[in-house]
């Protein structure tokens, strides 16, 4: 079997790299272009182009050339109006949408504005998507920018958290249609496998995206390997803007700080550079096991390129460097902290990518994209840590190969590709038991505890993996107003099993212009392989031998790829062109079902699987464009999770796992069942101040905790000087609702056309809210929320 896998992936490289000649990474932006006539059929030069999305707020502007051509690249997926404007000439104003990397193309032919007009018709803005199926939010960086906060380049989690459907955990973690984690996101068309949370990475610096588009339903063929959503990414350019260098400084309580650069430098039309860099330290760098917060200081590095070269119209190159660091003490309990606790953790990530775009016609293009990435982790016990001490220094490289191809012809938007992926973990991981009293007491078997100084667990190894993904996908219209999206995806992993896996995408949208609102309904299937991140220690011997499923059916090894079935329906309505109402009603069957568990109070986090699971839930949002300078947002998600063991993998150590054996059904500790979010902004154009209201409330997560364990929580709590009913509710077996309310203010202090000025002040819990994301569950341990934070950031910006 193991020799008919090998030659099986052998056979799928061979074929990719043959394809890859002919069907060329998906760029998922597009290129709005055309040219302005009169009505003689002459070029008008300096014609005034807009492009806006009234619900994200994305607007670009620009100049028609001297040959009466206009261009806008790296155009976010989604539908626009552009505005064009020229005196002596009616106004023009247009509905497009993007849904492809194919070039639109539009041509204008400018009327004669009448003799006399009083009136001054502005065009309906289009708050509705006519022709997508998918459950979508874009993100533009008008809003990313304003997010609160002393370090915004560690902001990208905290800001998904509060979009629909989404809900946030301790250290960055996300959870979205029950899965924890289960996040695709893909960063100028190149896919990012791996997790992103401050645990294992530097993350994404927030200060460098243009736009965003989360994808939460019927998610396209092309994007495969992750259950839960799709972040897709696109980057700041330096070919899109003239000139430009900024500095800014941010600082806040808890002694954290960033101080960030970024520059723009357009060399020419056909060669731009993007640079970014950020340092950042905080003094609550992950939320922590106590409240009062023992050690838990950390700070982060990162730097980011990117290159756009244009040699010709038909090429485009994109050249991507990213590199990150963090170093940060792990936050200790009162207990370790008195027995002198001083563990500490470095990560490493670094990325290169090249992207090459080729339009072979009109409407045909395609992509071929190379690269490379690695992550490391390494946590260094100190000499006094206690009950236990851990080591671990992990790295994992992958290796990937991109191709699509992209064509229109008839109606039909199709696209089909490939894309190969090596991956190398290397894993090695220790632990001693340094306190035995203590050790029983937290629960550890009397298996786990026989592990000491000088005999201690230890676990070394390394793999290579591979796989081999390849698609296809449709999107026409068979009849008027009603899109239909077909996809089938092909997925063939080679871990530490092999497993192959067809994934069908099916997708209609329905759109009445009588009651203005689209109506939209899909099934997904989606396959994940387990994450990499410490899978050897988690599917070895040693770590089945500890599990206390081993005998019950449980822990076997290794961790099978997850497996997802999804519905949804959901309808999106314009409300009197005031504001946009979507709803989406989904449920999902889940085999394999991913969810990893931490290792007490470190930041090591292990893969492992529940046998089965489900949830449904439903998604409600109410969008409000900007209108006299008043914006905002409501949104509420209702869910019900729920699991069904025995749990296979991860690395447990207590006997409570017991619990959780073949059939059993629980509730897992990401179950939110009720969750919100809104925001209110108001920008004040003229003098550019601005204030933003926002508030988000999630209901509790579960407890998990067995008879007679309650004495023993609630002691906890009090001698940590937490009040047990502040934080948790016995009598419902959940952690107490919370709802917190943050408020943020900025304004222009400088407006020239060489320098501006510009400054803007955070305050986050504006009650003090004290608040737990978890507690005491045999998953995720007890960490609780932050207090009351104060920021403040300066920033100036050279042109």
């Amino acid at each position: 079997m193991c020799v008919r896998a090998h030659r099986s992936l052998v056979y799928l490289v061979i074929a990719g790299a043959i394809l890859v000649r002919v069907c060329t990474a998906q760029i998922h932006v597009g290129t709005i272009h055309g040219v302005f006539h009169d009505e003689t059929r002459g070029v008008l030069e300096g014609v005034r182009v807009t492009l806006d999305n009234a619900i994200s707020g994305y607007h670009r502007s620009t100049l028609s050339s001297a040959d009466g051509g206009f261009v806008f690249h790296n155009v976010p997926f989604g539908a626009y109006t552009i505005r064009a404007e020229f005196p002596g000439f009616q106004v023009f104003s247009e509905t497009v949408s993007v849904r492809s990397n194919v070039p639109l193309e539009i041509q204008v032919q400018f009327k004669l504005s009448p003799l006399t007009e009083d009136i001054l018709v502005v065009p309906v803005r289009e708050l509705v998507e006519k022709d997508s199926s998918s459950m979508h939010v874009t993100v533009d960086a008008s809003f990313i920018e304003r997010q609160p906060g002393a370090a915004p380049s560690r902001g990208l989690q905290p800001l998904i958290s509060t979009l629909p459907g989404w809900t946030g955990d301790d250290g960055g973690l996300l959870h979205i249609r029950g899965t924890d984690d289960e996040i695709l996101y893909v960063v100028d068309g190149i896919p990012i496998l791996d997790r992103l949370d401050p645990r294992f990475s530097a993350p994404v610096n927030l200060e460098t995206i243009r736009s965003m588009e989360l994808i939460t339903g019927d998610i396209p063929a092309e994007y495969g390997n992750r259950l839960g959503a799709v972040v897709v990414v696109q980057s700041k350019s330096g070919i899109e803007t003239p000139s430009f260098g900024s500095v800014q400084v941010g600082g806040g309580n808890f002694r954290s700080g960033e101080i960030s650069l970024e520059s723009g430098m357009k060399f020419s039309e056909k060669l731009g550079v993007f640079v970014a860099a950020a340092s950042s330290g905080s003094h609550r760098f992950l939320d922590p096991p106590d409240i009062r917060n023992f050690g838990n200081a950390g700070g982060t590095g990162q730097l980011n390129l990117r290159l756009d070269w244009r040699p010709s119209t038909h090429d485009t190159f994109l050249f991507h460097l990213w590199n990150g660091l963090s170093r940060f003490r792990v936050a200790n309990s009162a207990e370790q902290a008195e027995e002198g606790n001083r563990q500490k953790a470095r990560l490493r990530n670094d990325s290169q990518s090249v992207i090459w775009q080729h339009v072979w016609s009109s409407n045909s293009v395609s992509n071929l994209a190379v690269y490379r990435r690695s992550f490391s982790s390494c946590v260094a016990p100190g000499p006094r840590d206690s009950p236990f001490m851990v080591t671990q220094d992990r790295t994992h490289g992958r290796q990937g190969l991109i191709g699509n191809f992209s064509h229109q012809r008839r109606g039909h938007t199709l696209k089909f590709g490939m894309e190969g992926v090596r991956t190398t973990p290397r894993e090695t991981f220790s632990y001693a038991v340094t306190d035995d009293e203590e050790a029983e007491e937290l629960g550890f078997t009397a298996a786990a505890r026989s592990f000491v100084p000088g005999r201690p667990f230890e676990f070394a190894g390394r793999r290579t993996f591979g796989q081999v993904s390849g698609f296809a996908q449709d999107f026409f219209s068979p009849f008027k107003n009603f899109t239909l999206g077909l996809g089938l995806r092909y997925d063939y992993s080679h871990q530490l099993i092999s497993a192959q896996h067809w994934s069908p995408r099916i997708g209609g949208v329905y759109y009445s212009p009588r009651l203005k609102a689209a109506f939209r309904g899909s099934f997904n299937r989606l396959f994940a392989p387990p994450p990499v991140e410490n899978l050897l220690v988690s599917a070895s011997e040693q770590a089945r031998r500890l599990s206390p499923l081993a005998d019950a059916g449980g822990g076997y090894t290794p961790i099978k790829p997850g497996t997802v079935s999804a519905y949804e329906v959901g309808c999106a309505h314009d409300v009197l062109g005031f504001a946009r109402l979507d709803l989406d009603y989904y449920w999902r069957s889940f085999v394999n079902f991913g969810d990893p568990n931490v290792f007490f109070s470190t930041t090591i986090i292990f893969p492992n699987s529940v046998a089965r699971g489900g949830v449904h839930g439903l998604d409600v949002r109410l969008d409000v464009p900007e209108r006299r300078g008043w914006s905002g947002y409501v949104s509420y998600n209702n869910q019900n999770i729920y699991q069904i063991g025995p749990i296979n993998g991860g690395l447990f150590l207590t006997a409570e796992l017991s619990r959780f054996g073949p059939g059993v059904r629980f509730i897992p500790d990401q179950d939110q069942r009720n969750s919100g979010s809104l925001s209110i902004s108001y920008h004040h154009r003229k003098s550019g101040a601005w204030a933003s209201f926002a508030g988000a409330h999630e209901s509790g997560t579960p407890l998990d905790i067995e008879e007679g364990e309650a004495d023993r929580l609630t002691d906890q709590l009090r001698r940590q000087g937490v009040e047990p009913d502040a934080v948790v509710d016995l009598k419902t077996g959940r952690v107490k609702p919370r709802t917190l309310l943050n408020f943020s203010t900025g304004m222009g202090l400088l407006r020239k056309e060489r320098l501006s000025v510009s400054v803007q002040f955070d305050i986050q819990n504006l009650a003090n809210r004290l608040f737990a994301y978890n507690v005491g569950n045999p998953f995720s341990g007890t960490h609780f929320g932050y207090p009351r934070l104060y920021s403040a950031r300066l920033k100036l910006t050279f042109r």
